[in-house]
């Protein structure tokens, strides 16, 4: 679970870092396009007396907008640095997380073949107490024949009329 929560946040960050980026390269673009106006204006200036006090105005107003355009841009660059930072912290975790994976994966292999060497270690071990079933069978009833021959012994020679 925490691994698909990794994975999500992971993609959640990286859309976030590509719109960060779009918005950089739209704040760039604006910022090259105030320069231009900005040159304009500039030009402008240069050719009329009368125009001048008014393009001095336009070009504070170009200049601000400049700098809050580089403003944007710095806040856009900050947030992707630290959307990196971020993506770059949960590709970390998302490693550990597949390092552990792979280490229990390991482990539970090494549990498996130890569990089939134990159920063949059973198996050899119940074969061995069968076979030692079956002989304790044939003990007792060797046994058995030898007590009845003993007791059928016993009956002859008592009744045989003899002392012992």
């Amino acid at each position: 679970a925490d691994r698909h929560v990794l994975v999500e946040e992971t993609r959640r960050l990286r859309r976030r870092l590509a719109e960060a980026e779009r918005s950089a390269d739209l704040r760039r673009r604006e910022e090259t396009q105030l320069a231009q106006r900005l040159d304009a204006v500039s030009r402008r200036a240069g050719q009329s007396d009368t125009a001048a006090a008014e393009l001095a105005a336009a070009l504070d107003r170009e200049r601000h907008r400049l700098a809050e355009a580089e403003a944007r841009l710095e806040r856009s660059s900050a947030d992707s640095e630290r959307i990196r930072q971020a993506l770059a912290v949960r590709e970390a975790e998302l490693d550990r997380l597949r390092e552990d994976l792979r280490m229990e994966q390991n482990s539970c292999a090494t549990l498996r073949d130890a569990l089939e060497q134990e159920q063949r270690g059973n198996t050899r071990l119940k074969s061995a107490l069968e076979s030692r079933s079956d002989e304790v069978q044939r003990l007792e009833s060797e046994l058995e024949q030898f007590r009845y021959r003993q007791t059928t012994k016993r009956s002859e020679t008592g009744s045989g009329g003899g002392a012992q």
